[in-house]
């Protein structure tokens, strides 16, 4: 479920409003209710308890969740982009690391104040495919290199308006030679199957937003050069349920399991919604 929806779990709860709910690339709250046999209130009890907990921990950040909306729901007016890097023209094995010195500045000057960040390489997709997308699809002012497509890196941001994709591409052509282009993910592109992108963080202002263990401790280390964030550490499971935007990569399964969660939160039985019957007046 990746809405903001109000999760009813029982005649004496009141609702209340949760931006996203991932079942879709993180199983957590499915398999434990299949392990402890939940019905459809318990579940969202679950559902709530996790809110609830994210929520304190956001606050401790200085970071309030209803301010997080637009980074994990899609919004008409604004856009989901895949920026592309060449990794190979990086300059460093650890090329992740290296092309966010020239990102995170562009992020922190140009780039959304509220946003999910994912990055990552375009996997097991077939080249001469590959290239044929990007020659359609990546809005670019050079060719681009015919590379192994796990080669291809992506940063991919949400809540973009068109302004802030024109400076962000400005200001990573202007910052790296490995820059290639962007493509427009608003709506499905085939290209989005071999995206499976971890989230790096979610922006709110000077604050990314990140995974951490159970002291606190954030999972990754940016450059600390040329930007003004901060780190804020959510525990990694409540940010895998409740902080991940839900990119669709076109899986049938995890479709499935994704709708038979929510449809077990608002109170029906656990079946996907690809198996519901659905009457229309």
């Amino acid at each position: 479920m990746s809405s903001e929806s109000d999760v009813p779990t029982g005649k004496t709860s009141s609702a209340f409003t949760i931006h996203s709910l991932n079942n879709y690339t993180n199983v957590y709250v499915s398999s434990s209710a299949a392990a402890l046999d939940l019905d459809s209130k318990h579940v969202g009890d679950l559902i709530r308890a996790l809110h609830r907990e994210t929520t304190r921990e956001l606050v401790k950040g200085g970071v309030e969740y209803a301010d997080l909306r637009w980074a994990l729901t899609p919004r008409a007016t604004h856009a989901e982009v895949a920026f592309l890097f060449d990794s190979t023209a990086a300059g460093s094995d650890h090329y992740g690391f290296e092309l966010s010195k020239s990102w995170l500045p562009a992020l922190w000057r140009h780039g959304p104040q509220r946003t999910a960040i994912s990055q990552g390489d375009i996997l097991n997709a077939p080249p001469g495919w590959v290239w044929k997308e990007l020659d359609e699809n990546l809005v670019r002012t050079n060719d681009f290199p015919r590379l192994a497509t796990e080669q291809y890196y992506v940063l991919y941001l949400t809540n973009m308006s068109r302004t802030q994709v024109s400076a962000m591409d400005a200001a990573l052509r202007d910052s790296t030679a490995a820059y290639l282009g962007y493509i427009d993910c608003s709506t499905w592109t085939p290209l989005k199957s071999f995206m499976l992108l971890p989230q790096y963080a979610i922006r709110d202002g000077d604050a990314l937003v990140v995974p951490a263990d159970e002291d606190g401790s954030p999972h990754i280390t940016p450059p600390t050069r040329d930007h003004g964030f901060r780190l804020v550490g959510v525990e990694q499971t409540l940010y895998g349920v409740v902080l991940e935007h839900r990119m669709d990569n076109g899986v049938p399964e995890w479709a499935d399991e994704d709708s038979a969660l929510t449809l077990t939160a608002l109170g029906g039985a656990q079946s996907p919604l690809s198996e519901l019957k659905l009457d229309l007046d």
